[in-house]
């Protein structure tokens, strides 16, 4: 009796591939001890360990190759090394990759990272942390979830989205920020965000949440008492969402709340959230804004970046006389939406003077 051997040798296995080359951290060769490693997406493929400075994998056949085991899409190499960025295993300030798995095959492929010295990029979970030696964000997996911390005394951070956008517009993966730079002020993009700026040259790189402060406007009959205020968005035009963001002020619950913008009035936000949750947010009108009590916090809920400020407002008692402004913040974007809850127009009030060269969309 004979027996066809086709279904046995279709069911044998793919033979691994193997990658051997330099490898080089901002041109320098890669320590003894760097580790690289490839993926499928998510999934680890394979790991190599440099044993020879700048050297990963070797041509000669019993030396040591970078093997890959079968898999399906594109293969990302990440590299690790104490000398570089903080220790943690990263991407670079750009991905190498290799187009797909191919059964038996042996390739070079030199592998050059490079991160400037003030950059630092998320780890393979997604978490990283800026401080004021690397207050840069680099982000390049869009569809990688990112948990940023930023440390106080961090100046200037910023989040380095520019690997999504063209033409000032492009879809962002879900970024969450915590900002003890800004009083822990946190805010919330969520997946498949497609941010649109009104400048098309727009660079891509956000300002994150940091501390700020202009002058609030007077309001005849009333006195405003600033109470806190944050700028976030890009230096230069506006940035608008088609999913709205969630931004969390601490201790800020039943305090009124603004925006402001170089070239706009100050606009207070009147509307109130029905609910604290993404299907609200995601209900308002374009560049609309609404606001809602979450325990003692103040949540805003917003479809474009810029300042927001909170301050509360009293009537005077002797009922003449312009009331004082206190200091306050910078913005943009309008309320609207099924989502809002209906509030008394608040009383239109002259264009605010904003502090010089802060001008965010």
């Amino acid at each position: 009796l004979f027996l066809p051997l086709v279904s046995r040798a279709e069911s044998l296995p793919a033979f691994p591939m193997a990658f051997w080359g330099t490898v080089t951290l901002n041109g320098n060769s890669a320590p003894i001890g760097t580790v690289v490693r490839a993926y499928y997406g998510s999934v680890l493929a394979g790991t190599a360990t440099v044993q020879e400075s700048g050297i990963y994998g070797y041509t000669e056949s019993t030396k040591q190759k970078l093997i890959v085991g079968e898999g399906v899409g594109q293969l990302n190499f990440t590299v690790q090394s104490i000398s570089f960025g903080d220790g943690s295993e990263t991407t670079g300030s750009s991905v190498i990759s290799h187009s797909s798995f191919i059964s038996g095959s042996t390739i070079q492929k030199n592998l050059g990272f490079t991160l400037p010295s003030n950059q630092i990029v998320p780890n393979t979970s997604g978490i990283v942390t800026v401080t004021s030696n690397t207050p840069k964000v680099v982000i390049v997996n869009q569809t990688q979830a990112v948990t940023v911390t930023i440390n106080s005394g961090t100046s200037n951070p910023t989040i380095d989205v520019s690997s999504f956008i063209t033409g000032g517009t492009g879809t962002l993966p879900k970024i969450n920020i915590t900002s003890a730079n800004a009083n822990n002020t946190e805010v919330a993009i969520s997946a498949s965000t497609i941010v649109t700026s009104a400048d098309p040259t727009w660079n891509g790189v956000i300002a994150a949440p940091t501390v700020t402060t202009v002058t609030l406007p007077e309001t005849s009959g009333q006195t405003k008492t600033f109470s806190a205020a944050i700028e976030v968005g890009f230096t230069g035009a506006k940035l608008s969402f088609d999913k709205a963001a969630r931004i969390l002020l601490p201790g800020q619950a039943g305090k009124r709340a603004g925006y402001v913008r170089t070239g706009i009035t100050f606009t207070e936000i009147t509307g109130t959230c029905t609910t604290d949750n993404q299907t609200t947010g995601d209900a308002l009108a374009a560049d609309g804004d609404c606001k809602i009590d979450v325990g003692s916090d103040l949540v805003i809920w917003t479809k474009h970046f810029t300042s927001f400020a909170t301050y509360t407002q009293t009537t005077n008692s002797t009922g003449g006389g312009g009331g004082g402004g206190g200091s306050c913040c910078s913005g943009g974007g309008s309320s609207g939406g099924s989502a809002i809850i209906p509030a008394t127009q608040p009383t239109q009030t002259p264009a605010v003077q904003t502090t010089p060269g802060k001008v965010l969309g």
